[in-house]
């Protein structure tokens, strides 16, 4: 309905999207990589996953399940990033090598089933509710993020290529 209404996605939502869309790229850099490349791009995944988890954890979901008349979606992707959580914590207890790649694989599928999910059936059921205070989940958002990127507030700060942009 927003959508429709607005003629465009709320901006806590796109967010969310462009997330998605830096982390999937940073799975196939990591698939593609060798060595440091492949640690960094590692490191930066689960960065990536950490700060996107804590907003719709804390932020998103909650006012999606006091909206939404139907709240299995919404337990079922809390459900899912208890799993991200365990294989993240259990990640950082690991070096690159055959173990890691396997449970790095692992969290890259059920992130791309989590995107799946949350993208084709979560977000257009949430975008229908009409009880759902986008500018203000939006406001919390960005909070979120400038605490967990202190880089995005250094003065003259301009991302590459859009990727970071500030919500």
């Amino acid at each position: 309905m927003f959508e429709q209404i607005f003629g465009t996605t709320p901006a806590v939502l796109q967010q969310l999207k462009d997330d998605h869309r830096r982390v999937d790229g940073l799975f196939e850099t990591y698939d593609k990589g060798r060595g440091q490349a492949k640690k960094k791009a590692a490191q930066q995944v689960i960065k990536e996953l950490k700060i996107h988890a804590g907003i719709e954890e804390r932020i998103v979901y909650p006012a999606f399940r006091t909206a939404l008349k139907d709240s299995h979606l919404v337990n079922e992707a809390f459900e899912e990033h208890h799993l991200v959580h365990i294989l993240l914590k259990e990640l950082g207890h690991l070096t690159l090598g055959p173990t890691f790649d396997a449970k790095f694989q692992v969290l890259k599928e059920l992130i791309r089933h989590h995107v799946k999910e949350e993208e084709g059936e979560v977000f257009p059921a949430a975008e229908k509710e009409t009880s759902i205070k986008w500018e203000a989940l939006n406001r919390q958002a960005h909070r979120v993020r400038m605490r967990r990127r202190p880089r995005l507030r250094k003065p003259g700060f301009r991302p590459k290529s859009g990727l970071a942009r500030a919500a």
